[in-house]
């Protein structure tokens, strides 16, 4: 059907009386891009979804947000636009026109600007299994992107000087207070992990994955730095290690495994009402098998207060230390 209709009407229709595109079309028996077609042609502004009707795009949008606070928000306190818009009772097209206006990158694009080698995961090395051990413990998979989590910095920058990345940790919105997180924006990166086993809300489903058994040792240290303990005993020249994990198959196997390489048969055991299963280690010659198990390789990586309490241990005996 032939478009009839006035600028004029128009105009009444969709800025007077503030009818959706929809209506509009239903009342001149059209199609919705024909009416937006001939809205544009007549030079009326479309407005902003979910928003005043007073905003329109290339206006100046109603809301008191310089850019050093949205700098902030954005990417110090890690909201995304949605929760911005949230805020400031505004649609997620005005942050997004905002940041457009500040000139500020949005968060993929700052991530694509460090380097990065996106390859780390594809090939076993000690330090890349290392890694993957503590993205399991400490890690999440959200979108395409990765975050790693600790409440200490300077070890996080070591993380991700072993991987080349040159992205300084930050203080993100996924872990408790007090802790920072590892940002990695990389689908080549999210794509091994996944192929590996990793998936996004792993907590409780997560299995154990594949690893060559000559870094076994390596991915266990990773997991144990992450989700692992250890602590001296005050009666007694012994300490007790343990593990930890929300998925009971994972330390399940965990445990299978470390017999294979010597350590003692030992049961799970759970706190009542807390989906928390854990391994533990209190015999001597256990403990000496962890420590050559986790500190006896080339791995360049390590958690300084864990390995700490191993070495006290190791000098009550006069046994050589490992220098990892």
């Amino acid at each position: 059907m032939k478009f009839q209709c006035s600028d004029e009407r128009l105009h009444q229709l969709y800025v007077v009386e503030k009818k959706s595109t929809r209506k509009i079309a239903a009342i001149l028996g059209v199609t919705r891009p024909t009416v937006s077609r001939h809205l544009r042609q007549a030079g009326i502004q479309p407005r902003l979804p979910n928003s005043p009707y007073a905003c329109r795009i290339g206006k100046p949008a109603n809301i008191s947000l310089d850019k050093a606070t949205l700098e902030k928000l954005y990417f110090d306190d890690y909201l995304s636009l949605k929760e911005i818009a949230a805020r400031y009772d505004v649609s997620r097209q005005v942050i997004n026109r905002l940041l457009r206006e500040y000139n500020i990158p949005t968060r993929r694009q700052v991530a694509r600007k460090y380097k990065f080698n996106e390859k780390f995961f594809s090939s076993w090395s000690p330090n890349m299994a290392y890694i993957l051990g503590l993205i399991y413990a400490d890690g999440c998979l959200l979108d395409g992107s990765i975050f790693i989590s600790s409440q200490n910095e300077e070890y996080l920058k070591q993380i991700a000087s072993v991987m080349s990345f040159d992205k300084p940790p930050i203080h993100g919105p996924y872990s408790p207070s007090g802790t920072c997180d590892l940002y990695i924006r990389s689908l080549i990166v999210y794509d091994d992990l996944t192929r590996i086993g990793l998936t996004p809300r792993k907590s409780l489903t997560m299995i154990f994955p594949d690893i060559p058994d000559d870094i076994f040792g390596d991915f266990v240290h990773g997991f144990f730095d992450g989700d692992g303990s250890v602590c001296k005993c005050n009666h007694a020249r012994t300490i007790y290690a343990s593990f930890s994990s929300g998925s009971r198959c994972f330390i399940e196997i965990l445990e299978s495994k470390l017999r294979k390489h010597g350590l003692s048969q030992r049961k799970l055991y759970t706190r009542k009402n807390v989906n928390i299963w854990t391994i533990l280690y209190g015999a001597k010659a256990d403990n000496l098998k962890l420590y050559d198990l986790m500190y006896s390789s080339n791995c360049t990586l390590c958690l300084a207060r864990k390995k700490a309490v191993f070495d006290t241990f190791m000098a009550l005996f006069n046994l050589p230390l490992q220098h990892a």
